[in-house]
């Protein structure tokens, strides 16, 4: 799942994993930002990249070890390789993120804004004007081809997310 801030990418993962029969984990950035009380700083950002990837991998073993296909998740490095750009102007995550992304992933979903009021989450997001932004950057990172790989661009509201990811994702699974 790749979206800004207050783009439907947890309530997706959600609904996706309990519709499919696969699972998710908590994002790694709102761990963070629970634990620490605070959002990581331009240091601590590939911190957080790492433990997105343990997350998918300990997440993927747990659904090898119970037979399930899908594994949803919230968010990817991508993610927080925009936002290290967005907020520290720090575009050294980028290359380390995309490898990850395009190695690990059988498909992308793209939440757009569209159709997603954004919601306050305290710690962890800075408003519209921010989610826009990051939105921009993952647009052009996407239009420029830098991710290239099965990809679906998703708005509107989440049940029309739903329906099209569900729609998307079961032509996957063959």
């Amino acid at each position: 799942m790749v979206g800004a801030e207050s783009t439907g990418k947890t309530t997706l993962c959600q609904a996706l994993a309990r519709t499919m029969g696969g699972l998710t984990f908590a994002e790694p950035l709102r761990q963070w930002v629970l634990h620490q009380g605070r959002a990581p700083t331009q240091d601590e950002q590939a911190q957080v990249l790492v433990m997105q990837r343990q997350a998918e991998a300990e997440a993927t073993a747990r659904a090898q070890s119970t037979g399930l296909r899908w594994v949803f998740c919230d968010s990817s490095p991508l993610v927080t390789a925009a936002y290290s750009q967005y907020y520290f102007n720090d575009v050294s995550l980028f290359e380390d993120a995309l490898s990850h992304h395009q190695s690990c992933y059988t498909a992308t979903l793209f939440c757009t804004p569209d159709g997603v009021p954004w919601t306050p989450d305290p710690g962890q997001r800075d408003g519209p004007d921010a989610r826009e932004h990051v939105h921009h950057l993952l647009s052009r990172w996407i239009e420029s081809k830098q991710v290239d790989h099965t990809l679906l661009v998703l708005s509107g509201g989440g049940a029309i997310r739903l329906t099209r990811g569900l729609a998307f994702l079961s032509g996957l699974d063959t």
